[in-house]
C-alpha cells in the first residue's frame, strides 16, 4: 500500500460526501422507459426521469444505458433556467452514478453546456467516479453502436433484402429495378 493510499481514500471520501449532500435533496421520477428499433442504444433501455426537490418538479433528464450495460449515456439534463447552477444537474447525475456504478458518456455536449461537464468530470473524478468524453458525432455514435451490433437481430425482410443483395442475380435484378424506375 502506498503510503498516499490514506490521503486519496480521505479525499475521494470527501468528495463523495459532497455529491451525496447535493443529491439528498434531488429525485428522479421515471417518467418512461422503451427499447425502440431505431434508437441509438436498441437492444438497451432509454429513460426519461423527472428531475424533483421536494414536490417541485425542476427539470428532467433523458439517458440510456447500452445493452451490454458497460456504459450510461447522457442525452440530456435540462433544468429550469432559474434554478440552473444549483447543483441539481450534478445531483441527478450522481444518482445515476450510485444507482448504476457505470462511466457516464455525454452525448452530443453541446459548446454552452462545457462549462458544466467540465465541473463535473472534476467533480466526479475526485469521488472515483467516472464521466468520460462526449461522443461528440454521428460517426463517434456509430462506432460506438458496433460494440453491441452481435445483440441485434435483423428482422425478416432486413435479413431477405441482405440476401438478396448477396445473391449472384442481383445485378440483373438491380437493372431491372432501375429500367422500371425510368418509365
Amino acid at each position: 500500500m502506498s503510503i498516499f493510499e490514506p490521503i486519496r481514500v480521505f479525499i475521494q471520501t470527501r468528495a463523495s460526501k459532497v455529491l451525496d449532500k447535493q443529491a439528498a435533496c434531488v429525485h428522479l421520477i421515471n417518467r418512461r422507459q422503451t427499447s425502440q428499433r431505431d434508437h441509438f442504444v436498441f437492444p438497451g433501455i432509454e429513460y426519461l426521469d423527472d428531475i424533483e426537490m421536494g414536490e417541485n418538479y425542476v427539470g428532467y433528464i433523458n439517458y440510456c444505458i447500452n445493452p451490454l450495460g458497460d456504459r450510461l449515456y447522457i442525452n440530456m439534463i435540462e433544468v429550469i433556467p432559474a434554478l440552473q447552477g444549483k447543483g441539481i444537474g450534478l445531483g441527478a447525475l450522481w444518482h445515476l452514478w450510485c444507482k448504476h456504478r457505470l462511466p457516464i458518456v455525454p452525448l452530443y455536449q453541446y459548446n454552452s453546456s462545457d462549462k458544466f461537464w467540465c465541473r463535473a468530470r472534476r467533480r466526479f473524478a475526485a469521488a472515483d467516479a467516472v464521466i468520460t468524453q462526449d461522443l461528440r458525432s454521428n460517426m463517434h455514435v456509430e462506432l460506438e453502436k458496433q460494440r453491441w451490433r452481435h445483440l441485434v437481430q435483423e428482422t425478416l425482410h432486413e435479413r431477405l433484402i441482405l440476401e438478396l443483395k448477396a445473391s449472384p442475380e442481383w445485378p440483373k435484378i438491380q437493372e431491372r429495378f432501375e429500367t422500371w424506375k425510368d418509365l
